[in-house]
């Protein structure tokens, strides 16, 4: 008998196929694609074998020959998010599909899927400089921008006045959102441009949906001012003499302080308002007076200093009569006398003669006024410059006996060759001098209180004119020293109260002049004529002293 061996049947079951989900990103803002990788051919896989939360499903594609699947072959859907905030979640159950051996596969892996379709938020946003004044900037200034985004961004760059910033830092760097924002740039010589600063953020976050910003929150801006205040002295020019009350004068930048610095002048230094352009600024010379003027603005740019130097004319005129003196005879004659200020006018005033006027002061220092006796003379004679004015005055007599029937004094000749009537002599006394008479005033300067109707001889007035006076001198001004308190010299106070506002209604809280010549309007007055009143109590109970309020 033969034996033949037993036949064996071997069958192989195989190993279950899993399934591998990915997709291109894990954040969206849109609908995207899912792939999955069977890891061998499988039967029976359809759309419908894809667990879609917060989405729905679309485009079912596959098998497709793949060459990175290790089962050779991808089957792909798309997905539309639902709610936005809310993950999206994707798998593949077991039992979805088999192989060809009929294995069922597994559970594969789940992909959670950030849903983001809003772009970030970047608030509050605000801007702001190192400089003195954070609203401008000017060369060597740093501008910092400064901005929260609700979301941690993926891309993040900032312009700061077209530039691309210096710096951007944020904190907390690589932390959860809100994130704060720090962005800086120095600014040049040239760039950025004078003007308000423009500025643009532009943050992409991870959907990725980008938001661009260009304004603050706060309404903050930085404006680049380079340029330099221009300021001028117009008066007095550049080394010509002033009196010891001086008003400095010249073109500014319109409401910025002017800052008046120098030497032998008080006050020192001073500050004062540009006003449509100008400035003016009463001061008092305490030797020669040396000053600088300059103004700072908003950015801090200083100007260049206009500077000037004066001489002080510190003494008065010196002016003498010297003839008609003593006994004069009626007809034609001349007043001469000594002078001081040489090309400035003499004037003549006085009764008894014709005419009255001025005349110029010659090279040498002497002037000559021809005139016309009428009667007993009495002769003064002027002369101003800035510190006042000086006065010389003589009288003369007309001899008598002399009229239009002649005659003759006794002990003089008679002159009767040319003229049927003696004309009687001219007695000059040449040695007597005429000592100097000046103006000098009390203090206070200003006693009466004034206002539009007064005049001088009338109720006890008697200043009317010499407030005129000081109106002409201070201001610059022809109004008529007639005594009358007009409307020329209403018109005048009111320019007087507005040149020196602050110090004269002011203390009111008045917004216009008044035109009264009333207490603080008469004590600063009296004040620049160096004569304080002292303490002055107003009507509305605020003291004042020399313009400023006091305690």
């Amino acid at each position: 008998n033969t034996t033949t061996a037993p036949t064996t049947l071997s069958v192989t079951f195989g190993t279950p196929p899993s399934v591998v989900l990915s997709t291109p990103t894990m954040i969206v803002n849109a609908p995207f694609v899912v792939s999955a990788c069977p890891s061998e051919p499988v039967i029976g896989f359809t759309s419908s074998d894809f667990m879609v939360s917060n989405g729905t499903t679309s485009l079912f594609t596959g098998p497709t020959a793949s060459g990175t699947c290790a089962g050779g072959f991808i089957y792909t859907i798309t997905v539309t998010p639902t709610l936005e905030g809310v993950p999206v979640t994707i798998q593949v159950p077991a039992s979805s599909m088999t192989d060809i051996a009929t294995n069922n596969n597994t559970v594969s892996n789940t992909l959670s899927i950030t849903y983001d379709a809003l772009p970030p938020t970047i608030t509050p946003v605000t801007i702001s400089s190192n400089n003195i004044n954070p609203q401008f900037a000017t060369t060597g200034d740093t501008i910092t921008l400064v901005y929260t985004v609700d979301t941690v961004p993926t891309t993040n760059t900032v312009t700061i006045g077209t530039l691309p910033a210096d710096t951007l830092n944020c904190l907390p760097a690589g932390g959860p959102a809100p994130i704060v924002c720090t962005a800086t740039l120095l600014v040049g010589a040239v760039s950025p441009i004078n003007g308000v600063v423009p500025f643009e953020i532009v943050v992409t976050a991870p959907g990725p949906v980008s938001q661009t910003t260009v304004s603050t929150s706060d309404g903050s801006s930085v404006t680049i001012d380079r340029t330099l205040p221009v300021v001028t002295i117009t008066s007095p020019t550049n080394g010509s003499t002033i009196g010891m009350l001086f008003t400095l004068t010249g073109t500014c930048e319109s409401g910025l302080p002017v800052v008046i610095s120098g030497s032998n002048f008080t006050p020192n230094p001073t500050t004062v308002s540009c006003v449509a352009g100008t400035y003016s600024a009463p001061l008092t010379a305490t030797g020669n007076p040396s000053v600088s003027v300059t103004q700072t603005d908003l950015a801090g740019n200083s100007a260049i200093p206009a500077t000037g130097s004066y001489v002080l004319v510190s003494a008065l005129p010196v002016v003498t009569i010297e003839g008609p003196l003593g006994v004069t005879a009626t007809g034609p004659n001349t007043i001469t006398g000594t002078c001081s200020e040489i090309g400035e006018l003499v004037t003549i005033t006085g009764t008894g003669f014709t005419p009255t006027g001025t005349t110029t002061c010659l090279v040498g220092g002497v002037y000559s006024h021809p005139i016309t006796v009428t009667s007993n003379t009495s002769i003064t004679v002027s002369q101003t410059n800035l510190v006042g004015t000086a006065i010389a005055n003589a009288s003369t007599s007309v001899p008598g006996g002399v009229s239009g029937g002649g005659g003759c004094l006794p002990g003089y000749p008679c002159d009767i060759s040319s003229n049927p009537n003696p004309v009687a002599p001219v007695v000059t006394l040449s040695t007597t001098t005429i000592p100097l008479v000046t103006t000098t005033s009390s203090c206070p300067v200003f006693t009466q209180y004034l206002k539009k109707g007064m005049r001088d001889g009338r109720n006890g007035v008697s200043e009317v004119s010499k407030v005129q006076s000081f109106l002409n001198r201070k201001l610059g001004l022809n109004i008529s020293t007639d005594g009358v308190f007009g409307s020329s010299t209403h018109s005048a106070v009111r320019k007087f109260q507005s040149t020196y506002f602050g110090n004269i209604l002011g203390p009111w809280k008045l917004v216009a002049p008044t035109g009264w010549w009333y207490q603080s309007t008469r004590s600063y007055a009296n004040y620049l004529e160096n004569c304080s009143e002292g303490i002055v109590q107003l009507d509305n109970t605020v003291k004042i002293q020399d313009g400023t309020i006091v305690n």
